[in-house]
């Protein structure tokens, strides 16, 4: 095979923790960690692979890692922002009424 070209699905090969953090642009330790909190996705199947006590992931596996990163820190600015929007009415001393803030 040529250094230009993909490699067929068979030839593909699994990434160790530290490749799978660095494509993530994560330190090795927080995936460590993030892993240990969340060592399963929402269809209980895991992020990663196990081959004796190595942990193994695959592109699949590196992009649900992603998108769900992505979506956690998304939620996490959304709920700053609106936490801090209501910390300005309450400076102003008018809380807008309990229907129009859904957290």
């Amino acid at each position: 095979m040529r250094a230009t070209e993909t490699p067929a699905p068979h030839e593909r090969r699994n990434k160790l923790i530290a490749e799978a953090a660095r494509e993530l642009r994560k330190s090795e330790r927080w995936l460590r960690d993030w892993l240990k909190q969340h060592p399963r996705d929402d269809k209980d199947e895991p992020f990663y692979r196990l081959a004796g006590r190595t942990k193994l992931f695959t592109d699949r596996d590196i992009d649900c890692l992603r998108q769900r990163d992505l979506l956690a820190e998304f939620k996490y600015w959304e709920q700053e922002d609106r936490l801090r929007t209501l910390g300005k009415f309450e400076r102003l001393g008018v809380l807008p009424a309990d229907d129009d803030w859904v957290f």
